[in-house]
């Protein structure tokens, strides 16, 4: 574990270098950052029985380093989450396996976005579904991440959604709609989904 947690800090560092330096380049792939990034980092826990906390750790980094560095905006969760996605998936992870720790790592990532409109402006009231409109916008982005890189993999779609739409609605996050997130609605209007 103290091993992981040390990967998983340089991973950290590694992938905010990268996202910096593409930045300055002014070819954004985010996705294939994080991609490329999360596999140098985290080689070493390739074909590992502890693949699924890696991936849950990385999906939790990876958005929250792409929520600081990028921006707090759907594009950034988004593609953080297809690019976890698609390097857990490298590292030996399965693909439909893997979509429940990516996507519960990108929604612990969410925390700190609704930790923080709080606290910015507790104004803000939460929309028809629990969430504000930003909050449940982003976690929309994860689903349609996640849809996207099983999309690249020629992954089952249906699969991905139904076990993303269990996942929500027993995580107890009670600023996620289940129903709404996972339709890829954001305050009740539609969005990307995975049908």
């Amino acid at each position: 574990m103290e091993r992981l947690s040390a990967a998983m800090q340089e991973a950290e560092q590694h992938l905010a270098w990268m996202m910096a330096e593409e930045q300055l380049s002014g070819e954004y792939y985010l996705a294939a950052v994080v991609q490329d990034s999360l596999v140098f980092s985290l080689h070493e826990f390739a074909g590992a029985s502890n693949l699924p906390r890696v991936a849950h750790l990385a999906a939790e980094m990876a958005v929250r380093s792409a929520l600081r560095v990028v921006g707090g905006h759907r594009f950034a969760v988004h593609e953080a989450v297809r690019g976890t996605y698609h390097a857990v998936i490298n590292l030996g992870g399965d693909a439909t396996v893997m979509a429940v720790p990516v996507a519960t790592g990108a929604v612990r990532a969410l925390d700190v976005v609704q930790a923080a409109e709080e606290a910015s402006w507790p104004s803000v009231r939460p929309g028809i579904h629990g969430a504000s409109p930003l909050t449940a916008d982003l976690a929309a982005a994860i689903v349609s991440g996640l849809c996207a890189a099983a999309d690249d993999l020629g992954v089952d779609h249906q699969r991905i959604r139904a076990m993303a739409e269990h996942l929500v609605s027993h995580l107890g996050a009670d600023h996620l709609a289940p129903r709404a997130v996972w339709r890829g609605e954001s305050d009740g209007a539609a969005a990307e989904s995975c049908v």
